[in-house]
């Protein structure tokens, strides 16, 4: 019996869920099944390729018990974060023994997963869907993705379409409101048309160390995002780019720029880190701040013009990886996202020593869940697609000679 039809229905199920504890989703139930049932036979296999992110997955859930344990965390918030935890590697895990390191299973789960977001939208759309952002926490967000897995195939292969489907990709996403993957897919573009360069693809395949690859690819993602910024800056605020954007613009600036302007509990996490760096404050902790902490934090740091939001009397806003992990684990539980983000860099370098179909969509991944990292929730369907795309990266880290072909 082949599997074909069963990788693209699996991610294609994410729109079922119920309560139990906290958010469970039938396709992860089904992939607990699957690792129940093949653990035995694909032990080998999966400590080959898993080993060191069990290690630090591990690391990550010991951190997570013992701040649950030290703040006393409620029974149902303490299991619902441990779930989260251990749904997140049996995921990992499920998509290894399913896709097998193998190119073609790649791209018919990835289109099941797309599939899965747009059926997502449809039937089960979020609060923010539902109340009018339906771009940005749907079509947007599958359509992107649908069309950078489109050019894969071989008749994509020129680098100049790549280049100018990611930068109308860019313009589109903007246009609707998605700055974030608008500034994601204009920077796909900017490393495609870097690695174009002899110079830099010599030095991609050169005998340097890793470590020096990586500082070099990082001060190009770092200065591209910079330049990115400035130019966005300047168009906003002197309304090249609309009233509404201007005023958008004006809203979230500050000392440290839109960024944490546009996502004010950056600040809170922050407070709470400096707070409590070692030791975490639990799973789902309530806010232990005073109702005005936020208000203050603003206006501090310059954002003058903000909209204050209220997450008074409500739980830690938790919309990042790494800071969330910090927050709720303390410092310890960071290491697996660290480790994620190396692997994220060592990735982008495989991708653009050559030439492949691949080489756009992979870019993608790799940069957007980097920003995953910083930005996202770390739950529900977003542990899901965490895994996938953590799947992606240790795969192309670990088959090199395979993309090299």
């Amino acid at each position: 019996m082949t599997l074909k039809p069963f990788l693209f229905l699996l991610p294609s199920l994410m729109f079922l869920k119920f309560n139990f504890i906290g958010e469970l989703y039938i396709t992860e139930l089904i992939s607990l099944f699957i690792l129940i049932i093949s653990f035995k036979k694909e032990y080998f296999f999966i400590v080959q390729n898993l080993k060191t992110f069990y290690f630090f997955s591990f690391i990550f859930l010991i951190a997570q018990i013992i701040s649950d344990l030290y703040m006393n965390t409620p029974a149902n918030d303490y299991l619902r974060g441990w779930s989260n935890i251990i749904f997140f590697i049996i995921n990992v895990t499920t998509l290894l023994i399913l896709i097998k390191n193998k190119i073609e299973n790649i791209y018919i789960f990835s289109y099941g997963l797309i599939f899965g977001i747009f059926l997502t939208f449809f039937l089960d759309p979020n609060v923010y869907a539902q109340g009018g952002q339906y771009w940005k926490f749907g079509i947007g967000y599958a359509l992107t993705f649908l069309i950078a897995l489109i050019t894969t195939r071989i008749s994509f292969h020129n680098l100049n379409l790549k280049i100018f489907i990611f930068l109308f990709l860019s313009v589109l996403n903007f246009y609707m409101g998605f700055r974030s993957l608008a500034g994601v897919c204009f920077l796909v573009s900017v490393l495609i048309v870097i690695s174009r360069f002899s110079i830099i693809k010599s030095f991609y395949k050169s005998d340097k160390s890793d470590a020096y690859k990586i500082f070099f690819i990082s001060i190009v993602i770092i200065t591209s995002m910079y330049l990115l910024n400035f130019i966005y800056s300047f168009l906003a605020s002197n309304n090249y780019l609309g009233d509404m954007e201007a005023l958008r613009f004006r809203s979230q600036s500050g000392f440290f720029g839109v960024l944490v302007g546009g996502r004010q509990e950056l600040l809170t996490y922050f407070y709470a880190i400096s707070d409590s760096p070692f030791i975490g404050y639990g799973s789902w902790p309530d806010n232990p701040f005073y109702d005005e902490l936020l208000s203050d934090l603003l206006v501090k740091y310059g954002y003058l013009n903000a909209t204050v939001q209220n997450y008074s009397g409500e739980k830690l806003p938790i919309h990042s990886h790494i800071f969330g992990a910090w927050v709720t684990a303390g410092i310890f539980g960071t290491l697996i996202w660290i480790w994620l983000l190396i692997k994220i860099l060592r990735a982008l370098i495989i991708i653009f020593k050559d030439d492949n179909n691949w080489i756009a969509y992979f870019a993608l991944v790799c940069i957007w869940f980097s920003w995953d990292i910083f930005f996202s929730t770390f739950k529900g369907d977003g542990r899901f697609y965490g895994a996938y795309f953590v799947y992606l990266i240790l795969f192309i880290n670990n088959n090199k000679d395979f993309y090299a072909k």
